[in-house]
């Protein structure tokens, strides 16, 4: 029972519950590797060629993503194999480890005998290991067995390809893609820790080759939904019939086969990013949105709609521009790239040229004819319509692009009152819809911008005050495979804390010399507290766990800096030296002075906004000891032992220890006894002095900073330096999980009207998922906010549009000119004569403006 309280009190500060570890399976050997593998082989062939069952496995979500771009599910016979596979690695590591003791204890033995006083001393050696326990863990037996069992995995999952292929089953195929993706990031893995007699790096072949048929999965899939929707989706003959002289649906809806596009590209994209490595579902969608938008351009510039269909073409066209606003944001890696992508990435160029051609077509074949002659016509001389003259753009204005025509709410070159708030938003967007999470853009979102999102988040729910519930803090295991034990489970009673204890840590790692970053982020809502509110300060109130969500947060961060100090009171009263009622205040001394030391260490963003709070509290508001700073360090203090003891109880720790810490944990909640507290606040407030400049506006970014490859680096840091924190990483993927499952929310919060009338955005708790669940009905029912069946009635600029199209005559503009109703022999008779006379004048203008150009 030595040491116990301490190992317990370890496990709960490293977010593991006793009990929770892994039996280590210590009975399977290197030889069986082979074995086992057949068998799985054997098994998952026998299941899909006889039930067509294809068993799979989930990636614990932690694992997801990153540098090796892990999958999330996996067929079932490379994820046993891989997790026998890093069995045996481990056997490997220990044997090595222990060859070199042998090696080191062999050197000191082998030595002469050292001739002492006239005495000869006879040196003893050490017992030797058998030769086949030697033997049998080497680097060697590893590279043999795992080589013979990767050859065997990759050869069953190249048939299961082609099976599938030839079924056209692409949501299997996903898995064996999951499957091939583990075994290439395990060789790979391999290759750079294990070294054979022969040399290291012996897994390059199987890793390469592993690599090849990935990539030919990839392309057999992009394959697959390419032709899918181009040659089942996009093909209506009803919806398509352009020269069909009555309106389609009676002119109220748009074609069926863009509205089934749209599903199926949203569709697609959540299943490809629920199953496959991020990267891969990324390539894949991206080269399917592509080849989607050069068939629909293509098509749409040849066509020559009747009258009576044009408004349904206008629909068809705008609904496939503001479906590609939606899907930009799953693609694109951060703001810029998202504005405007540079030549490093070809595909998105290319789609973004796509979309231009695409508003041109719209706006040259459905625009009023008078906006485009406003443009266009120099010396109108028709006589009908005298308001007919060129309208003189201005050339100060920045060239704007097709986003910021179609959704000028969201994309705008010119910054504003609201610009701020956009950016934010396109942030979270740009957070929820991508396949893993972007550190990097968790910090720009909380720190960017006066820390708009931290103070907005902080204001709607910073006063709210949940249940305690210790264990919403803790990782939840998630028993999926190779899991990591610092897993998040579905939100619990406690999870708004966890997402502002998540928004605090940006704002620490990126402003570590600025005393007063957190006090403004918090000011609008300490500024609004009530005074029944700040009791929770109150000295009566220390020992009570239910705290505001602005209050517990700041507790937990505090309290691994704190750890030391509960540890050193636990090893106190383990060893004996305090554990009796009389020793209370030995205790609490001891517990004092290890405080001391540890707020050299305490973050200036946590110092500073103690003495904040201290300089707004209410005066009838009476902390412990007459002191702010006193009353929080407290309170995390006993909170941290507080919860330790049912813990403890449950270990049958000695009922004298558990009696003691309770009793020292009442006597936290007084200033009895000799131990002056105020010392910590002193200590504290010598930290402040030293530290008066203040570096508040190092991360901040608006319209006189913008982003540049600096800052982006910066966040990197920031994010890297947070979760290498193992107390940080829970509260940061809990923020995580709050913005995929909120981001329409935090765009109403920040004052974004992306809203449809009679709906109301509410903040939402997440659940196992890293990501919402599907909603078809609601992706079949409209594009983000804009509903299908108003898609007829939507409003567009159409002066700006024409102005943004017009501003460089080219060819092909004349040649979708000609596409307009008003030019087509069989739709004249029944065209006013005053608009057959503005397109001639239309038509004449804009080839004298080529012929000029």
């Amino acid at each position: 029972m030595a040491l116990q309280m301490m190992d317990i009190y370890r496990k709960m500060c490293e977010n593991q519950l006793p009990g929770e570890t892994d039996e280590f399976m210590n009975d399977f050997q290197i030889v069986q590797i082979n074995d086992f593998t057949q068998d799985s082989v054997r098994k998952e062939k026998v299941d899909l060629e006889e039930c067509d069952l294809l068993a799979v496995m989930g990636l614990c979500p932690s694992r997801h993503g990153g540098l090796l771009d892990y999958p999330k599910i996996v067929t079932e016979s490379s994820g046993l194999v891989a997790e026998k596979w890093e069995i045996c690695l481990e056997l490997v590591l220990q044997n090595t480890k222990e060859s070199d003791n042998v090696q080191k204890v062999a050197n000191n033995v082998s030595k002469p005998a050292i001739v002492l006083n006239g005495d000869a001393k006879a040196t003893t050696k050490s017992p030797q290991a058998s030769e086949e326990e030697i033997n049998e863990n080497t680097e060697d037996n590893f590279f043999a067995s795992v080589s013979e069992s990767a050859s065997k995995l990759i050869l069953h999952h190249a048939w299961m390809t082609e099976t599938l292929v030839k079924n056209g089953d692409i949501e299997k195929l996903a898995a064996v893609a999951g499957g091939l993706a583990l075994i290439r990031n395990r060789l790979w893995h391999y290759n750079e820790v294990i070294v054979t007699k022969q040399g290291p790096k012996q897994f390059q072949s199987l890793y390469r080759e592993t690599c090849d048929l990935i990539e030919a999965i990839c392309e057999q899939m992009t394959l697959y939904y390419s032709n899918n929707l181009t040659t089942v989706v996009l093909q209506d003959s009803e919806s398509q019939n352009w020269d069909n002289p009555k309106p389609f649906h009676e002119g109220e809806r748009l074609s069926y086969c863009i509205q089934m596009w749209w599903f199926s590209m949203e569709t697609n994209r959540q299943y490809l990013w629920s199953s496959l490595p991020p990267n891969m579902s990324q390539n894949i969608f991206l080269a399917v949105l592509n080849d989607c938008l050069s068939i629909l351009t293509h098509r749409y510039s040849g066509i020559s709609p009747t009258g009576a269909r044009l408004d349904q073409y206008r629909a068809d066209i705008l609904a496939i521009l503001l479906s590609v606003v939606e899907l930009l944001p799953c693609i694109a890696q951060n703001l810029p790239m998202l504005s405007a992508p540079t030549k490093d990435h070809p595909k998105l160029l290319l789609i973004h040229a796509k979309c231009e051609l695409l508003l041109s077509i719209m706006v040259m074949v459905t625009a009023p004819a008078t906006s485009i002659s406003n443009i266009i016509v120099d010396n109108p001389h028709s006589q009908t319509l005298p308001s007919i003259h060129k309208k003189k753009p201005s050339h100060l204005e920045p060239q704007k692009t097709w986003r910021e025509l179609i959704c000028p709410e969201l994309y705008t070159k010119k910054y504003s009152l609201t610009t701020p708030a956009t950016e934010l938003y396109l942030l979270s967007k740009l957070i929820a819809d991508h396949p893993q999470p972007q550190w990097a853009l968790m910090v720009q979102l909380c720190t960017s911008n006066n820390r708009a999102f931290s103070s907005t988040v902080f204001t709607q729910m910073g006063a709210f005050v949940p249940s305690h519930h210790k264990s919403g803090d803790m990782s939840q295991k998630c028993g999926l495979l190779s899991c990591s034990q610092s897993c998040l489970g579905a939100a619990g009673p406690n999870w708004p804390v966890l997402v502002a204890h998540g928004i605090l840590l940006p704002l620490i790692h990126s402003n570590s010399e600025s005393t007063t970053v957190i006090a403004h982020t918090l000011e609008p809502l300490l500024s609004k507290l009530s005074l029944a509110s700040w009791e929770c300060l109150h000295v009566s109130n220390i020992w009570n766990l239910r705290k505001p969500v602005w209050l517990a947060s700041l507790l937990g961060v505090i309290e691994p800096f704190m750890e030391p100090a509960v540890h050193e009171v636990l090893v106190s009263v383990e060893e004996g030296r305090t554990w009796t009622l009389s020793h209370i205040d030995k205790a609490k001394g001891l517990l004092v002075e290890s405080m001391l030391d540890m707020l050299d260490v305490l973050p200036l963003p946590i110092v500073g906004v103690l003495f904040y709070i201290k300089n707004i509290i209410p005066d009838s508001v009476k902390p412990l000891a007459d002191s702010v700073v006193v009353q929080v360090l407290m309170a995390t203090i006993y909170s941290s032992i507080f919860t330790l003891i049912p813990l403890l109880k449950q270990n049958r720790t000695q009922k004298e220890k558990v009696d003691f810490l309770l009793a020292f944990c009442e006597s936290l909640c007084n200033e009895g006894g000799d131990v002056k507290l105020t010392v910590l606040e002193a200590a504290l407030e010598s930290r402040m002095e030293m530290h008066e400049s203040d570096s508040d506006n190092s991360f901040h970014m608006g319209p006189e900073n913008p982003t540049n490859d600096m800052l982006q680096d910066k966040f990197e840091v920031a994010a890297y330096s947070i979760l290498q924190d193992i107390n940080a990483k829970i509260p940061l993927m809990a923020l995580h999980r709050f913005i995929s499952y909120n981001a329409d929310w935090i765009g109403w919060a920040l004052g974004i009207d992306q809203t449809i009338p009679g709906e109301t955005q509410k903040m939402k708790p997440w659940n196992n998922l890293p990501s919402p669940a599907p909603q078809p009905a609601q992706i079949m029912d409209r594009i983000g906010f804009h509903k299908f069946n108003l898609m007829m009635e939507h409003q567009l600029d159409w002066d700006s549009l024409s102005t943004h199209v017009l501003s460089s005559p080219t060819p092909a503009l004349a040649k979708l000119l000609s596409l307009r109703p008003a030019y087509s022999p069989s739709e004249q008779p029944y065209i006013p004569p005053s608009e057959v006379t503005i397109h001639k004048e239309i038509k004449e203008a804009l080839e004298k403006k080529i012929l000029s150009n």
